[in-house]
């Protein structure tokens, strides 16, 4: 690494230090990434991944160290710093308004006026410059016809097309769009070429003419005036928020539909699916045209289908040369993408290695420090009795007013695992909200322990022994700004063991957040003082996973339990969900992840476009036939009422 000149790296951060009261996220960490390249960022929850990719975005300042962005030292302060050295950052949890539309979140700070006044008046005082350079770069096709055209062949799309002009045959971005948007059979005919030659000769004339002229102190005052004013115009249109939304939607559906990225721009993201929410936060960062791409745990929330669609639209990005820091626990994604990977334990980088030199078990080691056993559900106990029926679940949505699920019929039983595997969107979140009582059903029934459950009634489910994974953490799984100790009994803050005639017992706060601390690895800045908001993405699942297994539920909802945690957190989880279900405890499980499907259900249910559409014991069932029934392909599922 010392022989590689320093040129060819991106970002350089060497010797950051950051410290969080007594513990020290990040401990002399170096980092290089190199130009062009997929560089994966690896490490259990807690070692300091997403907190060195916040002091590079500029969130937090290093203590010690100093950063240098393409062989110069900078000091990123905010943000802004950060965007106008081209790094941009998808976050593990999203930074979007929940009340604004897709759009209105992707423009969010880089506005486009309806009208362009400096812009306008810039290219009309080069008008003649601007169309010359473009011209020269059709002419400089026209004389590489031949190598052209084999570039043309030899590229699988649009995107490697532009990228293969602009760094084979040297042309400017401009000159590559304008080639693009030209027919073939227009790039090879002679008329137009000599057209164009006849235009260069003239915008050569007057270009020189113009270089040639000495202008006036009043022309250049003049000038002067009307690029002020334009500025001027510019601020204040940006002020009244004269957005032209049209002209932005097309330009952000022309970026969606180049890199598979598919949102509807009119939805408000409170109405938006997590995957959804995951794909505007990605092209909140390529509407900016950053150059350094930061993503921090982006399939944590996608589905398989969308995992593959988005490592390729990073391998497209990476042709374009685009630079990528990828933070990721999957390490069979690192593998499929990645350049090299450099491997954080405790704050501390353990080592930098290329791809091609390591394999999954050599990562996972760096990862943890050991060997880590793959849970799976061995168990030869029987189900008991049931413990959840619903019957004829409908639910309506009233944004795209149709029903969200329809009569939807399933039993679950004592010490039985019932996954529900699909695609994201298809119904999987509403049939969670109407049986954790946080969303109002149109039809149907839900009973839990023979008990009729009513909508929104969520005290009764939880008197019952009822506990909730939930998808969103930090909408529905946590309190932010209450601390460890505080989101640890949220469910359970009136038991005689917390409070006491109204007042909260302090002392067995501190004793229940400490012993559960320790009994599932929750790290943290300041132990049970911590906010959940100042904690990992990961640290804050286990938090979750802690407060509702720790109930002993009789029913646990879980929803992506392992989403955002490291591999060794999974065997932990998935361990804990099997001793659960050992303890005669019935878990409904929603994942999107086939392995966990596979590994961990007694009984699989495909959900499709809002209706159960097949039932599959695991051991008899293959992936793609399972495949087939998620994508709508094949349906048959005839639900069976239980003899009385």
């Amino acid at each position: 690494m010392a022989n590689v000149n320093k040129n060819t790296y991106a970002v350089e951060m060497l010797g950051i230090t950051k410290r969080f009261g007594n513990i020290c996220a990040n401990k002399n960490v170096n980092l290089r990434i190199k130009k062009g390249e997929i560089h994966a960022l690896l490490g259990e929850n807690g070692a300091g991944k997403s907190t060195i990719m916040s002091i590079l975005f500029g969130l937090y300042s290093p203590d010690e160290g100093k950063i240098k962005i393409n062989g110069k030292e900078v000091e990123i302060k905010d943000p802004n710093d950060a965007n106008k050295l081209k790094i941009g950052m998808v976050h593990q949890h999203f930074k979007l308004v929940e009340c604004y539309t897709l759009l209105e979140n992707i423009i969010l700070g880089k506005e486009t006026p309806s009208v362009h006044f400096l812009q306008d008046a810039m290219e009309k005082d080069d008008r003649e410059i601007n169309r010359l350079n473009i011209l020269s770069g059709y002419i400089n096709i026209q004389k590489r016809m031949e190598q052209f055209t084999k570039l043309i062949h030899d590229s699988k799309t649009e995107v490697d097309i532009r990228y293969n002009l602009i760094n084979t045959m040297h042309l400017t971005p401009e000159q590559a769009d304008f080639v693009l948007a030209m027919p073939i059979g227009d790039l090879k005919s002679s008329t137009i070429s000599n057209n164009f030659d006849k235009e260069i000769d003239r915008l050569r004339v007057k270009v020189q003419a113009k270089v040639d002229k000495k202008d006036s102190r009043f022309t250049k005052l003049k000038r002067k005036i009307l690029f002020n004013c334009a500025k001027a115009l510019d601020w204040f249109n940006k002020l009244v928020c004269n957005v032209d939304k049209n002209k932005v939607a097309m330009e952000i559906t022309e970026i969606s539909r180049k890199y598979g990225l598919s949102v509807d721009l009119n939805c408000k993201v409170e109405d938006a699916t997590v995957g959804m929410q995951q794909r505007t936060e990605i092209l909140k960062m390529l509407y900016r045209d950053n150059d350094i791409l930061i993503f921090d745990e982006p399939t944590a929330v996608l589905t398989p289908q969308e995992i593959e669609g988005l490592l390729n639209v990073m391998r497209n990005l990476k042709r374009e040369g685009k630079t990528i820091i990828f933070i990721t626990h999957k390490l069979n994604e690192i593998m499929a993408v990645a350049d090299r990977v450099t491997v954080l334990r405790r704050g501390e980088s353990i080592d930098t290695v290329d791809i091609k030199n390591t394999n999954v078990a050599k990562l996972s080691t760096m990862m943890v420090g050991h060997n880590v056993n793959i849970i799976h559900n061995n168990s030869k106990k029987k189900p008991g009795d049931t413990i959840l029926k619903v019957r004829g679940l409908t639910m309506f949505d009233k944004v795209k007013q149709k029903n969200s699920i329809t009569d939807v019929n399933f039993n679950i039983r004592e010490g039985e695992i019932v996954t529900i595997a699909g695609i994201d969107g298809n119904g999987q979140r509403e049939l969670i909200e109407a049986i954790t009582g946080l969303e109002k059903t149109k039809l149907g029934s839900i009973k839990f322990k023979n008990k009729l459950l009513k909508d929104g009634d969520v005290k009764t489910r939880n008197a019952l022994g009822m506990s909730h994974i939930p998808e969103d953490r930090h909408k529905h799984g946590l309190v932010l700004e209450y601390d460890l100790k505080q989101n640890l009994v949220l469910r359970d803050f009136k038991n005689k063991k917390f409070s006491r005639y109204g007042f909260i017992r302090k002392g067995n706060l501190i004793k229940n957040a400490n012993e559960l601390i320790k009994k599932h690895d929750i790290r943290s800045s300041q132990g049970d003082t911590s906010t959940a908001r100042s904690m990992s993405g990961g640290n804050q699942q286990k938090l979750i996973i802690a407060r509702e297994i720790e109930r002993k539920p009789d029913l646990l909802v879980a929803v992506q339990p392992t989403r955002g945690v490291d591999i060794g957190a999974i065997s932990n989880i998935n361990s804990k969900l099997l001793k659960e279900k050992e303890r005669g405890a019935a878990i409904l499980l929603v994942s999107f992840e086939l392995d966990e499907v596979f590994g961990l259900s007694d009984r699989i249910l495909v959900m499709h476009d809002g209706e159960l559409v097949g039932e599959f014991d695991p051991k008899k069932v293959t992936r793609k036939e399972l495949g087939l029934y998620m994508s709508g392909a094949k349906r048959n599922y005839k639900f069976v009422e239980e003899a009385r």
